[in-house]
């Protein structure tokens, strides 16, 4: 559930300067090879038994590959060792090597078959997998072998609360717009998922558009998924309209497909095509994009987003809609997890939008979570605009989320724009059912 710097974006220049060296810093502190996913690092087993002082260390620190050289040590002077085995099973289950995560923990699970933490890992790799029916299976059977356990009945009750529907709510206000939308998800069995959406965006004194969206996703494994979206997009005009590039409405679709080169890079494709009648000449003309961007995991702690395209559209002061240009576009970004709480973002794109007036788009983000159900959070932008003055907003916001059944946001943001400025709230609510 929301171009190039110019020569004279001294303040764009001032933003990526200042949070870059940090990333960059994030990059050689974090030089230990790795891969994606979850960081449940002081996890331990349950069972009353604690991990070495040493592998603590090394999953706090989050050298994983370390940590699997200790257990896989373990195991190899003592293949019973079933503690081992769940523990390699975690951390490999943390950096997306599901296969081999089953693996280890159904080798944990013959040496303890009365410890039902294995048989819960194995379940986890599935969720991951998006493999629901298997997932599902797997917790009926802990279910059934320990039915007073309170963590398997949780862990159950999570999984059917994250395959049930959900619906989301969302509004923000700015300077020069104010926007509510309402959406839906339905994940299927199979671990597809079906989306809908409704927008509603108003330009006071200018034009209200109204969105209707659709999409669907099909996952073929772990990070490997192809998306299509659907949008339709009308407008209406409070005046009288001039603007050859006035829009009346457009149709909107796009596709995109994610696959896994390596288990700590993904490569992602996406092409999208707008289909727009002008409102003053209803002439119609096609706008296409196409992009191509590939994010590496060098470490638990850091990743990168590189990714480049072109963009087919409208020319400015068109008189014409065969009057087009073609745009290369550029997306660059990185994150750095400091410590298992905190985690800083930052991101570069050129030409974010189809309609082409924003030249570039300069985010950043920082994120801190308090305990499991609070975080709090920072974000900033500035954007780079063609034909008017650049804008930058600041947001704190705080998130909360006191089980599976609710994820809330709420903050406000300020945002300047020429000699323009205020102070204006934005909020976002998710229920699952």
């Amino acid at each position: 559930m929301r171009g190039a710097i110019s020569c004279g974006g001294g303040r764009f220049r001032a933003v990526l300067a200042t949070l870059l060296p940090a990333l960059a810093l994030g990059a050689m502190l974090a030089a230990v090879p790795g891969a994606t996913a979850q960081t449940n690092a002081g996890e331990a087993p349950r069972d009353g038994t604690t991990l070495s002082e040493e592998t603590e260390r090394q999953i706090r620190d989050f050298r994983w590959d370390a940590a699997i050289a200790e257990y896989r040590a373990a195991i190899a002077e003592n293949p019973d060792n079933a503690e081992a085995w769940r523990g390699l099973g975690r951390v490999l289950r943390w950096k997306g090597r599901l296969a081999e995560s089953r693996d280890a923990y159904r080798h944990a699970a013959a040496i303890a078959p009365d410890n039902p933490d294995a048989e819960l890992g194995i379940a986890l790799t599935y969720r991951y997998d998006r493999n629901f029916g298997a997932a599902r299976s797997a917790y009926d059977q802990a279910v059934a072998r320990w039915p007073d356990d309170p963590e398997v009945l949780s862990e159950r009750r999570t999984f059917l609360r994250d395959t049930m529907p959900r619906v989301a709510l969302f509004y923000e206000r700015d300077l020069s717009f104010e926007t509510l939308s309402a959406g839906m998800g339905l994940p299927l069995a199979n671990g597809d998922e079906v989306t809908g959406e409704w927008q509603r965006e108003e330009r006071p004194d200018i034009y209200v558009r109204r969105d209707w969206r659709a999409g669907y996703q099909h996952y073929f494994g772990f990070q490997h998924y192809i998306q299509v979206d659907a949008r339709l997009s009308r407008y209406s005009y409070d005046n009288p309209v001039t603007d050859f590039a006035a829009i009346d409405r457009f149709q909107e679709f796009r596709i995109r497909y994610a696959v896994p080169v390596t288990p700590d890079q993904v490569v992602t494709a996406r092409y999208s095509l707008r289909a727009t009648r002008l409102k003053t000449s209803r002439q119609t003309f096609s706008a296409h994009k196409f992009e191509v961007e590939l994010r590496s995991q060098w470490s638990p702690r850091f990743s990168t987003t590189i990714g480049s395209g072109l963009l087919r559209d409208l020319n400015d002061g068109a008189t014409s809609a065969s009057d087009q240009r073609t745009t290369v576009l550029v997306r660059a970004g990185a994150e750095y997890r400091v410590t298992p709480r905190l985690q800083l973002a930052a991101n570069y794109i050129t030409n974010p939008d189809l309609d082409n007036t924003i030249k570039g788009t300069a985010l950043a983000q920082v994120s801190y979570s308090w305990n499991g159900r609070w975080s709090s959070l920072y974000r900033f932008r500035a954007d780079d605009y063609k034909d008017s003055e650049d804008q930058t907003a600041h947001y704190l916001g705080m998130r909360y989320s006191p089980g599976g059944h609710v994820w809330a946001e709420a903050g406000v943001k300020y945002v300047e724009r020429g000699k323009r400025s205020g102070i204006y709230p934005l909020a976002s609510l998710i229920y699952r059912f």
